[in-house]
């Protein structure tokens, strides 16, 4: 059904580029026009035609052909009545193949938005603003200790992702998508990397030795400082991408 349906979506598009080009109205107007001044006037419609072609004979091949040579034609409207029924033709095909192609990319294009609103409900359900993990960023100071737990829902997200069965088809909500993904996974491995256990099964960016220390060191201030930048920088991010899939799904 897939391959069909793009198939007919390019056999549309080629059609209409080259048997309906861009100027198909100007054609046919001009056809029109033509098949009318037949009806009309066809002696001297044909005695122009028949000047510019022994113009073209004479000048190519030096044939002494003269106007007096060529029989007087008689009236025939066949000639502008077919070309007036052409035309028309050519345009009906147009406005049919046209509104065919456009039907097509508007049937492809609402079953995308389908996929990608789908795809948003998931993720928000994951990792929503109200949840554990956005709070803890958004709220907590890493200069004290938080649990683990309320990581739950960025670690879930960061694991599982970050594969295509998780992508987004408009390019604009991919190219966020990945972003955020990527400043979840940088903000973990910093957090990892700069906390370790405290007490009462919590975590804590600060020291046990330092904790209540008048003063901290400058390392100690500067993870910290760190680590809050990042997580309110990643906050954002997920507001902003939020936001954008409202925006652009309208839902």
């Amino acid at each position: 059904m897939y391959f069909s349906e793009e198939f007919k979506k390019i056999l549309f598009k080629y059609i209409n580029k080259f048997l309906f080009p861009d100027f198909t109205n100007k054609l046919t107007w001009f056809v029109v026009t033509l098949g009318g001044a037949v009806i009309i006037a066809p002696q001297p419609m044909k005695i122009i035609v028949i000047n510019w072609l022994i113009k073209i004979l004479n000048t190519n091949n030096g044939l002494p052909i003269k106007l007096t040579e060529i029989p007087a034609p008689s009236t025939d409207y066949t000639l502008g009545f077919g070309l007036i029924f052409l035309a028309l033709a050519h345009n009906l095909g147009y406005k049919w193949f046209s509104n065919a192609s456009l039907k097509l990319e508007l049937a492809q294009k609402s079953r995308s938005v389908d996929v990608d609103i789908n795809r948003f409900k998931e993720f928000i359900s994951l990792l929503p603003t109200t949840g554990r993990s956005m709070y803890l960023l958004s709220s907590h100071d890493f200069g004290n200790s938080f649990s683990l737990k309320s990581l739950t829902e960025l670690d879930s997200f960061t694991i599982e992702w970050n594969s295509p069965e998780k992508s987004f088809l408009n390019s604009d909500l991919e190219t966020k998508r990945q972003e955020l993904w990527s400043k979840c996974n940088e903000f973990q491995n910093l957090l990892a990397s700069k906390s370790g256990p405290s007490h009462g099964g919590l975590q804590s960016v600060v020291p046990e030795r330092y904790k209540d220390a008048w003063e901290w060191p400058d390392w100690v201030d500067d993870n910290v400082k760190s680590i809050n930048e990042m997580a309110t920088a990643l906050f954002k991010t997920h507001q902003d991408f939020v936001l954008l899939c409202r925006s652009i799904l309208a839902c």
